[in-house]
């Protein structure tokens, strides 16, 4: 297996390049030694304080911020299991997660209040920190900054990711650090992040997309994330020009939004190499009015149990009738009719995925997991239609 584990990129580049902007959030910019330095900081105290061993359970309730990513690097750099928590979960729903997860801590801030009333945290074990109370920045101030003894691997898991639950109670996906390490790897291959890129976040970090596949080949190419807390297309097109963003991702419906500001047309777009684009497909005209910019678009397919992003469509195909869906490095892909059988040309299949990407699991559900991963496969239970080329 491989030495380390996700958070020695964070590391090396805090050698490579200290005063290097990492994540840049509401007018602060934190550079990757800084940010190596606070990794280590929280890593220590969850020893210290609420004595997190390898494998125990730290979850998160915030909306976009960048403790968001210290708090994740913590948890890979010391092995413990991250389980964030949808920011548009009820009361209900998110002491399911809490319980089920068996989190030993929740970072968490006052905006979440309402929703955290009914829990009964204390009596359930779970110790809250909030961080718009100082007490995060006290927490950290307590704990040296130097190197911590990291004894999590690729093999370790590395988060607990809960799907919608839309047929009953969410299940948590486990994945582990070498699955992120490979989607990583998929990301950078195809689209070609790089230390240049200046990626526009404006996605909650809670949901798999976001967090995984968007930001993670970012933090590994030694580029810069320029995260917001939430979306505004306005705002949007004030940081493309102003900060030189080169790549940023969002469903269709977000990038009409920004196409109809009356600053669209005004707005400089020669830094932008790339626009990603999920959940639906882009609609023709949506990729003639950026490709005016000069701007091109790819569209993606992924879902939570295989870490969030598996096919894509290549710019050049994307709005065009060859806009078929190839997978990424590191997914097998296979499409296969309800007898098993291979789906040819014209069929309609079931999306089967193979490979390091692939969740170890569904989190204490072994009757579910067996029904999902048969064979190495994981069945996705979504049907595409497969075209001559190959793609679907």
């Amino acid at each position: 297996m491989y030495p380390g584990n996700l958070s020695r990129w964070i590391a090396w580049w805090a050698r490579v390049q200290p005063e290097r902007d990492t994540v840049v959030f509401e007018g602060q910019r934190l550079c990757y030694g800084r940010l190596d330095e606070r990794i280590n900081r929280l890593a220590r105290g969850l020893r210290e304080a609420f004595k997190i061993e390898k494998g125990d359970r730290v979850a998160c309730l915030l909306r976009n911020c960048t403790e968001y990513y210290e708090i994740f690097f913590a948890c890979a750099r010391i092995g413990a299991r991250f389980v964030p928590v949808n920011i548009r979960l009820t009361a209900r729903e998110t002491d399911y997660i809490l319980g089920n997860s068996e989190a030993r801590v929740l970072f968490t801030e006052r905006h979440f209040d309402p929703v955290l009333a009914g829990l009964e945290l204390v009596k359930a074990g779970v110790e809250c920190v909030r961080l718009d109370d100082g007490e995060y920045e006290e927490f950290l101030a307590r704990r040296k900054a130097d190197e911590i003894d990291d004894q999590a691997d690729f093999n370790d898991d590395l988060a607990i990711l809960y799907t919608s639950g839309t047929t009953g109670q969410p299940k948590g996906a486990v994945l582990r650090q070498l699955s992120v390490l490979a989607i990583s790897h998929n990301m950078m291959a195809v689209f070609g992040h790089n230390r240049q890129d200046r990626f526009m976040l404006q996605l909650p970090l809670c949901f798999t997309g976001a967090l995984i596949p968007l930001s993670m080949p970012i933090f590994h190419a030694g580029g810069t994330i320029f995260l917001e807390r939430e979306f505004d297309p306005g705002r949007s097109l004030e940081l493309i020009e102003k900060e030189r963003i080169t790549v940023s991702c969002g469903v269709p419906t977000l990038w009409t939004r920004v196409s109809d500001e009356p600053a669209f047309r005004a707005t400089d777009f020669s830094s932008v190499r790339l626009l990603m684009c999920g959940a639906a497909p882009v609609p023709p005209s949506l990729v003639d009015t950026y490709r005016e910019k000069g701007v091109p678009f790819t569209s993606g397919y992924g879902l939570t149990e295989a870490g969030g992003f598996n096919l894509f469509v290549p710019p050049d195909r994307v709005g065009t009738d060859r806009a078929g869906y190839l997978p990424l490095l590191w997914n097998d892909v296979r499409y296969a009719k309800e007898d098993g059988s291979p789906a040819g040309p014209g069929e309609i299949g079931e999306i089967l995925i193979r490979g390091p990407v692939v969740m170890r699991g569904y989190w204490k559900r072994p009757e579910e997991t067996a029904e999902a991963i048969r064979d190495g496969w994981l069945h996705t239970g979504d049907l595409a239609r497969v075209e001559e080329d190959g793609s679907c």
